[in-house]
């Protein structure tokens, strides 16, 4: 193994020289062995290439904060065993680390880490294992060519095989959007089940044995690769049944012992996750894994539909990769396992992390599926038909790459360099002794401490207090958020209006604040539920947020110039009657606007004469027809099923002043008739 590793360029010993016994004959093929050699060689440095860039991309996301709740999980946890917790609490989780399925990883990679202790340290390892995958896939592909005979295969084929193989692994879009989002134990599992695979190909056990053992440190999801693996062997057969078996076997042992006895089962009940599938109008949440495997197939008429609805998605993994490769049997158990447990839950059905294991598996089955159809065929046809399958699979490859990854930025780097800014203030301001609550969008960098927690779900939520003082790092439209704008809106106001939470600093839509816990007091609720939102807490383009004096007199005053000195105003809304409310004074005639941003339409605009005394001013609009979110899905057959939006029109409330006014706003509010 070790050989294979250090000597990567000597596997080009398995190019065969052609067996003409004249001269001119043995020059050619040592030309084209020559070339085959270079093509590999340049393979090689351009994942070289790729992999610098993957380090580039990684040391973005972190310097910008774009880590959000899944990083501050494992962030934390590595953190407290760096400092000799060694079965750690996740107040992310709200449970301890190895309840999250079991993933005994990260205390390797605490392990790894704690030379440079440092939340970097594990995006880059990361990095190294979606590396390795790529190039033992690499590998791999030339092992199948490898074992075919000289005369089954031209070199002109070899070298094609050669050039899509490169295509396929450096070209999928979806590896770049795995090491954009946060750290999971999938990109490693990945890694590690690809060199069990190979080491099953060349039959040498105890290395399978070893990296079978990495794979199942993923925990529960990284059983079933094993098994999906232990599949693959009994589909291939030529003596590896007997693996195969034990392999499914030893997959599943885990899996029970992880789940039913080893307290590793704190995860939503898989009830919750693919209840639906028995039964679509319960959530199904005392299901065990048994009762849902009898549910669907007793009800495989819900599972097909699950499948149909998503079929974009199944499309998008599968064919980035050449999708071909399904019809091998090195290409078709694992992409099966993988891709029906995560299209099947919904939650994860999107295109992301949690496919990233099977891309190279399809790669493989389907250079895998080209020998033998070389090997099948004769003459002009095959020379034809193998150039035009092998085109279209590079074409649809690129066709792919250049449709998506562009999107790579845009998709994941959403923190803005102000807000990054702010954040890092913050967090070098922070001690690390003490206890903060974050958007969790951008929680991801704070995970450093004993005490974490995220704000997650739009309802009032409530935490334990552990320290005298806890700071708020909130930033309602930075990062990706699960939370309503205006529900983090209200969070920030109430805390300063209720708590009398102390204003620390802000900038670029982050607001910092602390507070002091009162003697006594254990646990706190964030009150989101206020539909009165203070103007100093919104982002404008012509204004500026004064915060003097008391809380309540908090507001934004204009700059000098024509502008909107409120904006950025926003409220998810359903069809209906609505009324804003807007608090403001102003020395000369203002514009106050209603836009329905996702449909991009004016709803209500109202001129208000001038007064320099606070007035409120009511104005209607109705909602009467909710428009389609402007989110992408690519074009032609390049298209995906994304994460839609929340449901409901995106309404912005704006305030445009003429030059020279003066202008102050208090406070926005929105209210819903009754009918």
């Amino acid at each position: 193994m070790l050989k294979s590793w250090l000597g990567i360029t000597e596997k080009i010993q398995w190019l065969p020289l052609h067996r003409e016994s004249n001269d001119k004959g043995t020059d050619i093929a040592k030309r084209n062995r020559q070339t085959e050699q270079w093509i590999l060689y340049f393979i090689l440095a351009i994942l070289g290439v790729q992999f610098l860039v993957f380090m580039a991309w990684s040391i973005v996301l972190y310097h910008r904060f774009a880590l959000t709740y899944d990083f501050a999980t494992y962030f934390q946890g590595v953190w407290n065993i760096w400092h000799g917790h060694l079965n750690p609490f996740s107040t992310v989780l709200g449970f301890p680390l190895w309840g999250n399925g079991g993933q005994s990883l990260f205390w390797f990679i605490a392990l790894l880490t704690r030379i440079y202790p440092h939340g970097i340290s594990i995006l880059i390892l990361q990095d190294i294992a979606v590396e390795t995958t790529e190039i033992v896939t690499l590998l791999f592909v030339i092992d199948l060519i490898s074992a075919a005979k000289t005369n089954e295969i031209s070199d002109k084929n070899r070298i094609m095989l050669l050039l899509l193989t490169g295509i396929l692994i450096v070209f999928n879009p979806w590896t770049y959007w795995a090491v954009s989002f946060d750290v999971h134990t999938e990109p490693f599992a990945a890694a590690f089940i690809i060199l069990a695979a190979r080491e099953t190909f060349h039959r040498r056990w105890k290395w399978t044995a070893l990296w079978v053992m990495a794979t199942l440190t993923g925990g529960l999801v990284e059983c079933t690769y094993v098994v999906a693996l232990g599949i693959t062997l009994i589909i291939v057969g030529k003596g590896r049944q007997r693996a195969g078996f034990i392999l499914v076997l030893a997959g599943t042992i885990c899996f029970i012992l992880l789940d039913h006895f080893l307290g590793a089962n704190k995860l939503p009940p898989p009830g919750i996750v693919y209840g639906y599938l028995v039964d679509p109008g319960s959530a199904g949440s005392k299901l065990g894994f048994g009762s849902l495997i009898i549910g669907m197939l007793v009800h495989p008429f819900h599972v097909l539909i699950a499948i149909w609805n998503e079929r974009l998605n199944i499309w998008a993994d599968l064919s980035a990769g050449g999708i071909i490769g399904i019809f091998s049997p090195w290409g078709l158990a694992i992409p099966i396992v993988i891709g029906a447990s995560n299209i099947l839950s919904r939650a994860f059905a999107s295109v992301s992390f949690q496919n990233f294991p099977l891309y190279g598996f399809v790669v493989i089955g389907t250079i895998d599926v080209l020998i033998k159809f070389m090997k099948n065929y004769g003459g002009r046809f095959k020379a034809y038909v193998t150039s035009i399958v092998v085109f279209l699979i590079a074409a649809n490859s690129m066709g792919w790459f250049i449709t998506w990854a562009p999107k790579t930025p845009s998709h994941w780097l959403t923190v803005s360099p102000k807000a990054a800014d702010t954040l890092l203030k913050a967090l070098k301001m922070i001690p690390n002794d003490s206890e903060v609550i974050a958007s969790q969008g951008i929680a991801g960098r704070f995970a450093a401490r004993p005490w974490l927690y995220t704000i997650l779900v739009n309802d009032n939520s409530s935490f334990p207090i552990h320290s005298h003082k806890l700071f708020f790092v909130v930033s309602p439209l930075q990062g990706i958020e699960t939370v309503k704008e205006t529900d983090q809106l209200s969070i920030i106001a109430n805390l300063v209006r209720n708590n009398h939470a102390k204003l620390v600093m802000h900038g670029g839509g982050v607001w910092v604040l602390s507070w002091v816990v009162p003697r006594g007091q254990h646990f706190i609720t964030l009150d989101s539920s206020s539909n009165t939102i203070p103007a100093w807490v919104l982002s404008t383009t012509n204004g500026t947020p004064v915060l003097v004096g008391r809380s309540s007199t908090w507001h934004i005053a204009s700059m000098d110039g024509t502008g909107y000195v409120l904006d950025h105003d926003y409220w998810r809304i359903e069809n209906g009657h609505y009324d804003v409310s807007v608090t403001l004074a102003s020395s000369r005639a203002v514009n106050l606007e209603i836009w329905d941003t996702t449909r991009d339409i004016l709803l209500a605009r109202r001129a208000l004469t001038a007064t320099n005394s606070v007035r409120t001013v009511n104005v209607p609009f109705d909602i009467n027809q909710l428009g389609m979110p402007h989110t992408y899905h690519g074009w032609g057959p390049f298209q995906i099923e994304p994460i839609l939006p929340r449901p409901g029109d995106r309404v912005e409330v704006r305030i445009w002043q003429p030059n020279n006014a003066i202008t102050n706003v208090y406070t926005v509010k929105l209210i819903k008739k009754r009918l």
